[in-house]
């Protein structure tokens, strides 16, 4: 028989929150358990991305090469975007498992490539990966 935890959950931390919004472009308003949590504004998202920005940008392109975080998008991209903006998504209920209005990984590619930002690494695995 599988016996359910009865130790609470810890809250999320603000950092947690921050980063995830950094990368996915979405924010919760309430953690697993309901316990409200705070929605980081645009200043604050720029303010952590001008802190934290290069080591989450060196995670992404090694877990997703030809693509960028959100925070990316937002505050480092060359201009105009070929697609639509990517607004923060504040989910009101449980993280849905997709990113909402993600630019499709083949136009982030092409854009990057278009702008010479696609590393020789990201190349390669790219090559590997298809």
């Amino acid at each position: 028989m599988v016996r359910k935890s009865t130790r609470a959950r810890l809250p999320e931390s603000p950092d947690d929150t921050i980063r995830r919004a950094l990368v996915t472009g979405r924010a919760q308003r309430h953690d697993a358990d309901g316990r409200p949590i705070h929605v980081p504004t645009i200043p604050e998202l720029r303010a952590a991305w001008e802190v934290m920005g290069s080591e989450l940008l060196a995670e992404h392109v090694c877990t997703d090469p030809g693509t960028r975080p959100w925070g990316w998008w937002r505050f480092e991209a060359p201009r105009p975007l070929p697609f639509h903006d990517w607004p923060l998504h504040v989910d009101y209920g449980q993280v849905e498992s997709r990113d909402v209005n993600r630019p499709d990984d083949r136009a982030q590619r092409a854009f990057l490539d278009a702008h010479g930002l696609l590393t020789d690494d990201e190349r390669l695995a790219m090559v590997a990966g298809a």
